[in-house]
């Protein structure tokens, strides 16, 4: 799934961590996705978008979304918009 850019938990999340890794000289350099994160989870995600500004190829593999997205939303409580 694509990295979150906000955790609802206040933890730091997995951009941010992988955007650490970079200072370290330990860098990703490449992210592949089976799926986009779903809206539902905190809302609009720039993970993707902040991943490429920082020079982080993504690569989007498509054909299993909806198999991801029925194991990653299992119990999920939606966000709240408010």
């Amino acid at each position: 799934m694509e990295p979150c850019a906000k955790r609802l938990s206040g933890n730091v999340s997995c951009l941010e961590r992988i955007l650490r890794l970079g200072e370290t000289g330990k860098g990703i350099q490449k992210v592949v996705v089976g799926v986009k994160e779903p809206e539902k989870f905190v809302g609009e995600n720039e993970g993707r978008r902040k991943l490429e500004d920082a020079g982080i190829e993504v690569l989007l593999v498509e054909g299993l979304e909806e198999e991801i997205l029925e194991v990653a939303t299992a119990g999920h409580v939606p966000a709240s918009n408010g």
